[in-house]
């Protein structure tokens, strides 16, 4: 094996990361059953995150373009996602979008990661875990296939 495929990123390797910041984002809950509590919000996103690049890499997407392109933004993914027709594998409703919304505004800042001064917008718990669940269940054999090709 050659150094390019032992360091190729697949949908089925960026998929089990998000799943990964998945369960731990359920792990903090419940241990810190705060509706507030910054790492839980971190972790969520990172999942989001990276199920949404697992299901563009498997829609031909290159890595490169996914980190320069659309780099931490939840948004420009979500949107990029469904144009390629996400809806196909994942059906989010428009709750759980507008809360995938919502989370990018600070998770693009990396505000969950460093301490700013004023105000933030902090979703729904139930909305984004729910976004989650969705994207990490519903991508599993998606991104598993597109790795065996």
């Amino acid at each position: 094996m050659d150094i390019e495929e032992k360091d190729r990123t697949t949908p089925f390797g960026m998929w089990r990361y998000g799943n990964d910041f998945r369960s731990a984002a359920i792990a903090v809950l419940k241990e810190h059953n705060d509706k507030h509590f910054m790492p839980y919000y971190f972790l969520i996103g990172q999942s989001i995150e990276l199920s949404l690049k697992a299901f563009l890499l498997g829609r031909g997407v290159e890595l490169d373009t996914l980190r320069k392109k659309y780099r931490h933004n939840l948004q420009k993914l979500l949107k990029e996602a469904r144009h390629r027709k996400l809806g196909t594998e994942v059906k989010l409703d428009n709750i759980h979008c507008g809360g995938i919304d919502i989370l990018s505004i600070e998770y693009s800042d990396r505000r969950y990661q460093y301490i700013r001064t004023g105000g933030m917008l902090l979703p729904e718990v139930w909305i984004v875990q729910e976004a989650a669940d969705k994207l990490s269940e519903g991508l599993k054999q998606y991104c598993y296939d597109k790795t065996k090709c």
